[in-house]
């Protein structure tokens, strides 16, 4: 007596429901890993279009701070822009470069980059 094959799709297919949604879940939470691993391995140089400026101002416990562009104007820039270091480490004064972005209400520092000699 011998067995029927079976079909892939019917080896592999849950008659669970919840095992069927955990395998869901558990396949998406390593598409995700992946996906967080590639974007913390972008540690290219500043783009051509990248600017330098310095650290005009951060607030004591706030999460934004401005920089201090070469023509002399000041450029709001969020903690989330800081790529290559940490925004706790940011000091008035700090050279930085930074790539300019049209905001909501104008234009803002986007992809904030931290010297290497100063990280």
């Amino acid at each position: 007596m011998s067995r029927q094959p079976q079909k892939p799709r019917e080896r592999r297919a849950h008659t669970d429901i919840h095992a069927s949604i955990r395998d869901a879940f558990d396949a998406a939470e390593r598409q995700l890993e992946s996906f967080k691993g590639k974007l913390r391995s972008d540690t290219s140089a500043p783009s051509g279009s990248a600017l330098t400026g310095r650290v005009a101002l951060i607030e004591p416990g706030a999460d934004h701070g401005f920089i201090l562009t070469s023509t002399g104007s000041q450029l709001y820039f969020h903690r989330d822009s800081v790529t290559n270091g940490r925004f706790e480490d940011l000091d008035e004064g700090d050279v930085v470069h930074y790539v300019e972005e049209e905001g909501d209400v104008g234009p803002t520092a986007a992809k904030i980059r931290i010297p290497p000699e100063n990280v």
